[in-house]
């Protein structure tokens, strides 16, 4: 559009015929409609095969208008050429470059044969000029374009590398996290075989069962979780409920993993029964992962869990005392894979690095906000803004 709006102010004074400055305004037209096409409508592919044809018919009729191979066509045919490669895809681009092959010799044929029909320059300095301008305008609009998609190639490139990298990690520590609890659940099984055991060994035994059983499960769904996130299957169900509820479940089902040294309970009080309106799945899901990480790393000390509200906002709130989160890892905790480690590297935590980027992803469908404070070995504290009618 750029090109075809200097090339409207300045045809005229080069001495370029009507014929050519009434194509540029049609080519404005044409060139706007594809536009409207790929921007709006999200005809992407409809909207390059259209301009592919476009640019050819455009090439065919410029090279007879404006004086053939001595005219500036073949300065556009030598700088869109190189667009291609970045604008189809590689089926499209062997049919694109295979109509170029034999289009320009058909036209210098054409010219070499039938030169009568070919537009001739008033003289030599308007042919001159014209070629110059179009030279000028593509070093200034394709050379920045080129350099601007090597650029983005390279970081594309580099960050496939890394999430292969995180990728490779993350099914090595998923092997572990599955094989730990399945393996806590065949032993304690068996032991559970054992005739002369005490009553209180065989509800240890089963605790124990109960307790990895419950971790693989949560470990499963987030799997799950994250398949759906990333093939954008997630659907969100609203219905209106009491918050409180929520977090009562979230306790329940976690309860099996409370110990004496860590004082897991909920501050909230009945006081606090506000309803919202949002997905119940959801919001159980998000705060289940944040309570379980809270009680993961808090070997003593306390996990409590709050809500808050204020005007159309409702806060669920996570506090622990647990190890903290190191500084250099808390601007990636959200990133998938993701796994805090000890600044000195001394402590790898366990984790299959899901959860929390699991409960981003959650939060942003839901319309909330979730953020965090935390001081290494002193504790974190999880805050799930929401909105008390998610309309």
């Amino acid at each position: 559009m750029c090109l075809i709006l200097i090339a409207t102010i300045f045809n005229p004074f080069v001495g370029v015929s009507k014929s050519v400055i009434f194509s540029n305004n049609l080519s404005a037209f044409i060139i706007g409609c594809i536009y409207w096409a790929v921007r709006f409508k999200k005809r992407y592919t409809l909207g390059r095969r259209l301009y592919l044809l476009f640019v050819f018919v455009m090439i065919n009729y410029l090279w007879i208008e404006t004086g053939g191979s001595t005219g500036p066509t073949v300065v556009y045919i030598v700088a869109f050429v190189p667009m291609l490669t970045f604008m189809v895809s590689s089926k499209m681009l062997k049919y694109t470059y295979t109509i170029i092959f034999f289009n320009i010799p058909m036209l210098l044929l054409f010219e070499v044969y039938f030169p009568e029909y070919i537009t001739s320059y008033p003289s030599q300095l308007h042919r001159v000029m014209d070629i110059l301008m179009v030279f000028s305008v593509f070093i200034v609009f394709e050379i920045p374009l080129i350099i601007y998609v090597k650029k983005v190639v390279i970081e594309q490139r580099n960050t496939a590398r890394q999430s292969e990298k995180l990728k490779t990690s993350f099914i090595t520590s998923l092997s572990h996290e599955i094989r730990t609890p399945m393996n806590a659940i065949l032993g304690f099984s068996e032991l559970l075989n054992q005739d002369d055991l005490e009553n209180d060994e065989r509800k240890s035994y089963i605790n124990h069962i109960n307790e990895n059983g419950n971790t693989l499960l949560l470990l499963l769904n987030n799997i799950i979780n994250i398949s759906k996130i990333e093939q954008e299957q997630t659907k969100v169900s609203l219905s209106k409920f009491v918050g409180l509820q929520i977090v009562q479940r979230v306790y329940s089902s976690l309860s099996y993993k409370q110990s004496d040294a860590v004082d897991f309970r909920i501050v909230a009080t009945e006081a606090d029964n506000d309803m919202i309106y949002s997905d119940a799945a959801m919001l159980f899901q998000i705060l289940t992962n944040l309570t379980f990480n809270a009680l993961k790393f808090t070997k003593e000390g306390f996990v409590h869990l709050d809500i808050q509200t204020h005007g159309h906002w409702i806060t669920f709130i996570v506090k622990d005392s647990g190890i903290g989160i190191c500084q250099s890892k808390q601007d990636k905790l959200f990133k998938q894979y993701e796994q805090a480690k000890d600044d000195n590297q001394l402590m790898n935590l366990d984790g299959s690095g899901l959860g929390l980027a699991i409960c981003s992803n959650l939060t942003e469908k839901l319309n909330g906000q979730l953020y965090f404070e935390s001081e290494k070995n002193v504790g974190t504290t999880f805050y799930l803004k929401l909105p008390t009618n998610n309309q």
